[in-house]
């Protein structure tokens, strides 16, 4: 720990890299600019979300189950000292309500898939939303209507 900053350093599973390089892929993508692990994780933590609003603690678990967090790749990122008490505390409500102690790889795992998960079912609910906008005059629904063929 430096000044008004910290620094992280895990060592984490092959699956939570591809985790962490899927959702800075993401975010690059819906901000239109490189993000890094850093920049990424200070937002996370200033929009304060608890990823246990959108899903209940088994699905955190099983997570945690399918991506383990420790490992032998080494990551690093730095935040400032106001953001690492805010990842503590997001750390310690997890482990309450997980019932189990976590690591900082884990928390920060499950803070990235609570990202990827919000994002996907955004894209999902857009699609959906596009699809109930047709109406029986849309060229697509008329293209459809001329796809089936009556059983009689």
């Amino acid at each position: 720990m430096t000044g008004s900053s910290c620094s992280y350093v895990l060592d984490i599973s092959e699956p939570l890299f591809y985790l962490t390089t899927e959702t800075l892929r993401l975010h690059s993508n819906q901000t239109k600019r490189y993000q890094t692990l850093t920049t990424f994780m200070s937002k996370l933590i200033l929009d304060g979300r608890c990823p246990l609003e959108d899903h209940p603690p088994a699905t955190i678990r099983d997570h945690l189950t399918a991506v383990p967090s420790g490992g032998g790749i080494r990551i690093r990122f730095r935040i400032s000292q106001s953001n690492a008490d805010a990842l503590s505390n997001v750390k310690e409500r997890l482990g309450i309500l997980l019932g189990s102690r976590l690591s900082d790889a884990d928390t920060v795992s499950i803070l990235l898939f609570d990202y990827v998960a919000t994002r996907n079912a955004e894209r999902i609910l857009r699609r959906l939303q596009l699809d109930q906008g047709d109406d029986e005059a849309s060229p697509k629904s008329q293209d459809r209507r001329q796809n089936i063929v009556p059983l009689k």
